[in-house]
């Protein structure tokens, strides 16, 4: 299930600064630079974005976007020597099965060796992942959700949501 009123159509209405989406306290409402719209059409392709720079407008696109098809949010952010990594199931009827949780934060080990910033049923996230490793690790936690994630009875209140890192 997808944020109540989200749509791809409202997210690509506003990346192109033509109507803004009101979220998490916040307004979403300037247009994607021309390399950051670039980026989130290969974004959609890959199933993750990369993020460059200060700018959060690309970051917060994505995980609209992801809020309304319910894909998994996984995004990189490179920084120097390091990419912050940042992966969460965005339905807020899915969760990773307890075998899921065990094999991210195993991935999370391997490709960092420092062990995870947080892991759990919804999400997964590290702030010092080696450049080179942060796109491998999030190509793994995405795989990871495919091989097991399950659905929360939906007549149960959803599961919490994890805190944004928009």
């Amino acid at each position: 299930m997808a944020m109540t009123g989200m749509t791809t159509e409202r997210v690509e209405r506003a990346i192109r600064g033509r109507a803004p989406i009101h979220w998490n306290g916040c307004v979403f409402c300037d247009a994607l630079k021309a390399a950051e719209m670039e980026e989130f059409e290969r974004a959609k392709v890959r199933g993750y974005v990369v993020c460059w720079g200060k700018r959060d407008y690309l970051w917060t696109a994505w995980w609209c976007w992801c809020q309304a098809t319910g894909h998994p949010y996984a995004a990189v952010k490179p920084n120097g020597r390091y990419a912050w990594v940042e992966f969460e199931l965005t339905s807020l009827w899915h969760e990773l099965s307890p075998e899921g949780v065990k094999a991210a934060g195993d991935a999370l080990w391997q490709h960092t060796r420092r062990g995870g910033y947080g892991h759990g049923p919804r999400q997964a996230s590290h702030v010092r992942v080696p450049k080179e490793s942060a796109e491998p690790l999030v190509l793994e936690l995405l795989r990871i959700a495919r091989l097991h994630i399950v659905i929360r009875d939906p007549d149960l209140p959803p599961a919490p949501r994890s805190g944004s890192m928009v």
